[in-house]
């Protein structure tokens, strides 16, 4: 069964992420509306950061709107949302396609010992779920071969919802408008730490960069009331844990990356399963080490546990030779309680 506290968490998180998706997959409409034109008008407005042909300076292009134009919802955001909707037309947005539970899970596990005023780790699940959709897009793999070019704006389209989720916490007075430009500045950063990770030829930089968990873990800080031990603690465990999860993705995707020459720590550090998951266990041994420290850290424990949990799971297959991919995850029995109905065999993404 799962704890009280990571039950409440799912459950809330839940209700809001379906009223955000919800929302948003109402926003041609809406859009169509306030212009009073007619969708096709609506379709021809193309966002200027969309216009970029490559993912990656599309993303950072937006940044920079974000950070320079209006804080929150405006007629031409309510426009943008509405092209990027209708340019995502097909893709299903709703809970069982969401990658970022366990991310989302992770975030709201430190935010309680942080103090975090807000539910950041609801947007914290869409920024998850984008940046695996980003990934599968610029791979050419998992859910690009469903859904190939459209990843381009269904990556667009969860960093819509996550908007959405930051602007619900600021309109419920949650945090300020000021707090909200602080965490976006924090979430470019790690948006540039990510992209980063994929031109490093330094195994150890690149098993950093694609897990960033203590940057993850500082967009919380502007919404926090904790003092800076707390802070610089969480930020540790974030580092340890993220890059434990990383760690756990490419032993996952190990047989995968080997046959398509895919950036993977294992390959480029030229080692075995068995010493890339001892590299695992002795990150989440640190981070329990530093969650002892903290005052209400049960979800802390309860990830780290489940992470653990998943490590055993590898090791017990690698040793009897049995095969080792995403869809491995199925039976891991933390997993499988955490998400209740069929785990998605997608890529595994625990960023705390």
């Amino acid at each position: 069964m799962l704890p009280h506290s990571i039950e409440s968490i799912r459950k809330s998180s839940e209700l809001k992420k379906e009223c955000l998706i919800a929302e948003y997959l109402c926003s041609t409409d809406s859009a169509s509306t306030i212009a009073g034109t007619s969708s096709a008008n609506t379709k021809r407005r193309i966002p200027e950061y969309l216009k970029e042909k490559d993912l990656i300076e599309s993303h950072l292009k937006r940044t920079e709107v974000e950070l320079y134009g209006p804080t929150t919802g405006s007629k031409e955001r309510i426009f943008t949302r509405a092209f990027t909707r209708t340019a995502a037309l097909g893709y299903r947005f709703d809970l069982d396609t969401a990658k970022g539970r366990l991310c989302e899970i992770s975030i709201a596990a430190l935010s309680t010992p942080l103090k975090v005023r807000a539910d950041l780790h609801v947007p914290a699940s869409f920024f998850s779920t984008m940046v695996a959709s980003a990934d599968d897009y610029l791979d050419k793999e998992g859910s690009y071969e469903v859904y190939g070019e459209k990843l381009f704006y269904v990556s667009h389209a969860y960093r819509d919802l996550m908007d959405l989720a930051l602007e619900e916490e600021l309109n419920s007075g949650a945090i300020t408008e000021e707090e909200l430009k602080e965490i976006r500045v924090r979430l470019g950063l790690v948006l540039a730490t990510l992209i980063k990770s994929e031109n490093t030829t330094d195994a150890n930089d690149y098993l950093y960069r694609k897990s960033c968990g203590d940057s993850v873990v500082s967009v919380l800080f502007p919404a926090s009331l904790a003092d800076r031990e707390t802070r610089e603690m969480c930020a540790e465990i974030g580092r340890n844990t993220g890059e434990a999860g990383q760690l756990i993705d490419d032993v996952l995707d190990y047989e995968y990356d080997l046959k398509n020459s895919k950036k993977n720590f294992i390959i480029m550090r030229n080692i075995g399963i068995e010493d890339a998951l001892d590299k695992t266990e002795r990150r989440i041994d640190t981070a329990r080490r530093i969650s002892r420290g903290l005052i209400r850290s049960e979800p802390v424990s309860w990830v780290l546990e489940s992470l653990t949990g998943v490590v055993d799971l590898l090791r017990s297959r690698h040793q009897q030779g049995l095969p080792i991919t995403p869809a491995t995850l199925k039976l891991s029995r933390h997993v499988s309680e955490l998400f209740e109905r069929k785990l998605p065999a997608e890529q595994f993404l625990a960023w705390f």
